[in-house]
């Protein structure tokens, strides 16, 4: 296991409450994606499942765990890198959700495609070297991870993107490294999550993120906790060196140590309910 970079609150410290929620009935494991299940990749294609977290992740389903994965990438994209019909999938940060091969994109969809490729036309980033634009659908993302000077550039992205995009209702936010452009509509991480607790009746929940845009799942988790009495559940925040949300330790409950650490973590949790 990982050196605890966070004192008391590394997951590896609260492991007799953490074997009693995986344990539990209708318990399940909610994670993000990138910088959490994969490793960061300058170009958005790269991104792979970390092997032992998809290893973990097949014993948890097998024995009965609900997967869920809730991500910024369009939902086709992500189900893509780790096909599961039992898991359900959430993308483009909540607006669409994908399960057993059908799609359940928002209602809304249309009139959000054109706002994004109407933006997406707009933009020009032929200037910025390592600027990489992301068409997903419902949503967009602009990277800059391979530009280099990451911090000024997303500056000049921000600046660029704002007027476009209040003149089209869209919204834009960080995260490590890039810009998410998404429609106006409350719908975040959170809402996801919140839609997954109640489809599945769940009474015991993990959630795992490192980003930004997760940070509205942890505090919906905790929300849900607290004004349910039958329902348990804990955020793992996931700790990367150079990036992440400073106040990420006001959002999650205990810290995982980067992907590998994820890995590690999982894999201790498919021990707990090995079959």
């Amino acid at each position: 296991m990982s050196e605890d970079p966070h004192g008391e609150r590394h997951w590896s410290k609260h492991t007799e409450y953490l074997k009693s929620l995986i344990t539990a009935e209708n318990s399940a494991i909610i994670s993000d994606f990138d910088g959490t299940l994969s490793a960061f990749d300058p170009r958005p294609d790269g991104a792979r499942i970390h092997h032992r977290s998809q290893s973990a992740l097949d014993r948890l389903n097998e024995a009965g765990v609900r997967i869920a994965l809730i991500s910024g990438r369009a939902a086709a994209d992500l189900y893509s890198r780790f096909p599961r019909d039992e898991i359900i999938y959430y993308g483009n940060h909540g607006f669409e959700r994908w399960r057993g091969g059908a799609d359940g994109s928002n209602p809304d969809e249309d009139s959000a495609r054109a706002a994004i490729t109407t933006l997406i036309d707009a933009l020009d980033f032929s200037d910025l070297p390592g600027v990489i634009t992301e068409p997903k659908g419902l949503t967009a993302t602009i990277h800059y991870r391979l530009a280099p000077n990451p911090a000024e550039v997303g500056h000049t992205i921000e600046h660029r993107l704002r007027p476009l995009t209040d003149s089209l209702g869209l919204r834009i936010s960080p995260g490590q490294m890039i810009w998410d452009v998404k429609p106006a509509e409350p719908i975040d991480k959170g809402t996801a999550l919140r839609s997954v607790v109640n489809e599945c009746g769940l009474r015991s929940v993990i959630f795992l993120g490192d980003d930004v845009t997760d940070l509205d799942a942890m505090d919906v988790l905790r929300d849900m906790t607290v004004n349910a009495a039958d329902l348990r559940g804990v955020s793992i925040g996931v700790v990367h060196p150079d990036s992440g949300p400073p106040d990420l330790a006001d959002h999650c409950t205990y810290f995982a140590d980067g992907i590998d650490d994820v890995a590690d973590f999982l894999t201790w949790l498919a021990d707990c309910v090995r079959i």
